[in-house]
């Protein structure tokens, strides 16, 4: 197990991905394995009723950049490139557990990248205890793009001095939006709102793109609304189980989104749940199938 030293890390690894800090967080980053990373994370996000010691979302947010780091180490290319997530799958490893929550401040994590080529790669990342033990799973599908194609493919986008003077703003919910029911509270929908640059600190330097880990907390949180809405009850206790997540194109400061759910199946106190997020009406920045269950 070999530890880096940071400012050799920063140098070495963390400039050949795109995102920075306040979205990137990670700390006490090893390298275990040539393919495979392990790092810390700090648990920033209230997890609310979600019976979890770290909120989904940001789960998805921490092992997402985690996988990038070790698609990096793989990649021979050791110049900058930008990983977009664009598919993933979450999975709760404690599910149906009775779990001491609110026991840690920070968690560990591990990826390990299990396929790359030139323009794609896939990483398999574990939640952990500070301990060790396994506490979620999310395997991740990466498209890869140098940083000059995506320079060039996004010029327009371009921003010389982002606003990001909001200092931490993945620690909390900056906008609010009123989400309304409809169809026997069956389906729900929502009007996001613009983009904001200061939603999208660290992601990216000149290209301010809200990251597809804080859309989906959007989502995951509007699904949970609509469960609530259906069955009549607020502030429910609920374990999400399995999430299939995915994001077709980002969706840049600026942009208008509006944000659409479905109930899929109700059985019981278990729900399926579908989410979308559309910006300027045409691009899929954002979509959940989440599986969860009422407590």
């Amino acid at each position: 197990m070999t530890a880096i030293n940071p400012k050799v890390l920063n140098k070495e690894l963390t400039s050949l991905i795109s995102v920075e800090s306040p979205y990137f967080a990670l700390r006490q980053i090893e390298v275990i394995a040539p393919n495979s990373i392990q790092a810390i994370a700090p648990i920033e996000k209230e997890v609310g009723n979600e019976l979890t010691h770290m909120a989904n979302s940001e789960t998805g947010r921490h092992l997402a950049i985690a996988g990038s780091l070790a698609c990096a180490l793989v990649n021979p290319n050791k110049s900058r490139h930008y990983y977009l997530a664009t598919k993933a799958i979450y999975r709760n490893l404690q599910f149906g557990e009775k779990l001491e929550l609110g026991t840690f401040h920070q968690l560990r994590v591990k990826a390990i990248c299990t396929d790359l080529d030139k323009r794609s790669a896939k990483a398999t990342t574990y939640l952990m205890t500070p301990n060790g033990q396994p506490l979620a799973q999310i395997d991740v599908n990466y498209y890869i793009m140098p940083s000059r194609l995506f320079d060039k493919l996004n010029r327009r986008q371009f921003v010389e001095q982002p606003d990001f003077s909001e200092a931490n703003p993945f620690n909390k919910n900056l906008n609010s939006y009123d989400i309304k029911f409809a169809y026997n509270n069956e389906s729900a929908y929502a009007d996001y709102g613009l983009i904001e640059d200061r939603y999208c600190a660290g992601h990216f330097a000149h290209y301010p793109a809200l990251p597809v880990a804080e859309m989906i907390h959007h989502l995951y949180g509007g699904a949970i609304k609509l469960v609530e809405q259906k069955l009549g009850s607020s502030n429910i206790k609920f374990e999400p189980k399995v999430a299939h997540i995915g994001a077709e194109q980002l969706g840049f400061s600026g942009e208008h989104v509006n944000l659409n759910w479905a109930i899929k199946t109700q059985e019981g106190n278990r729900f399926i749940v579908e989410g979308t997020a559309l910006a300027n009406q045409k691009k899929t920045i954002g979509q959940l199938e989440l599986e969860v269950f009422v407590r």
